[in-house]
C-alpha cells in the first residue's frame, strides 16, 4: 500500500487552487494518509514520521533480520534517502561507508537493502539493457516511499533536490498505476 498520490493529497486536503503550492506542501509534509488527521502546526507530523522510522525502519527490520549494527543500518538508509533517483551499486555504497571509517561488506549492504525493500520503505528500479533485452545486475536507482519521511530523516535542506524528488514522485505514481519502472541502458 502506497501513500497518497499528489492528486489524492490535493483532494483529501481540499486544495487545488495553486498546484505549485500544493506540490510543495505534498513534498514538504508527508503523503501518508494519517498525516491528514494531524495539525500542520507544531511537531505532530514530525513525531509521526519519526515514529514510522523508529518502528518500521529500525525496530521491525532489526528484529526480523537480527541486525546488530544498528548505526550502519541507519547510515545506509540515510544514504539511500539522500541519493534517491541516482544510479547506485552496493559496491559504491560499501565503499562510501568504508571511507567514513566504518567497515561493511557488499553482502551486508545487499542484505540491508533487501530488508528496506521488503518493508516497502525503499523501492528499487533496475537498469534494463534495451539492446540485450535483459535487466542489468548493477547500478540500480532507489526511491523512498514518502518524501516527508526523507525530509524528517535528512533535514529540510534536502528538500531542495527538486529533480530527484520529482523523479521519486513520478516513480511512485507509475508503480501506483501498475507500471514497471526501470532505467534503460542502450
Amino acid at each position: 500500500m502506497l501513500p497518497f498520490s499528489l492528486k489524492e493529497f490535493i483532494e483529501i486536503n481540499n486544495l487545488g487552487d495553486n498546484l505549485e503550492r500544493d506540490y510543495r506542501q505534498y513534498i514538504e509534509t508527508s503523503s501518508f494518509p494519517y498525516v491528514h488527521n494531524l495539525s500542520q502546526a507544531g511537531d505532530q507530523i514530525s513525531q509521526y514520521l519519526r515514529s514510522i522510522y523508529n518502528s518500521v525502519v529500525l525496530k521491525d527490520i532489526i528484529q526480523r533480520r537480527n541486525i546488530s549494527d544498528v548505526m550502519m543500518l541507519e547510515r545506509i538508509f540515510r544514504f539511500l534517502s539522500d541519493n534517491i533517483g541516482g544510479l547506485l551499486s552496493t559496491k559504491k555504497i560499501s565503499d562510501t561507508m568504508n571511507s567514513f571509517g566504518r567497515s561493511i561488506n557488499v553482502r551486508t549492504v545487499e542484505s540491508y537493502i533487501d530488508a528496506f525493500l521488503e518493508s516497502y520503505v525503499i523501492y528499487q528500479a533496475k537498469r534494463y539493457d534495451v539492446k540485450g533485452k535483459q535487466y542489468l545486475k548493477t547500478l540500480e536507482k532507489y526511491f523512498i516511499v514518502d518524501i516527508g519521511l526523507r525530509n524528517e530523516i535528512l533535514g529540510a535542506d534536502h528538500a531542495r533536490d527538486i529533480g530527484h524528488i520529482l523523479e521519486n514522485v513520478i516513480y511512485l505514481e507509475l508503480i501506483r498505476r501498475g507500471y514497471d519502472y526501470f532505467c534503460w541502458e542502450g
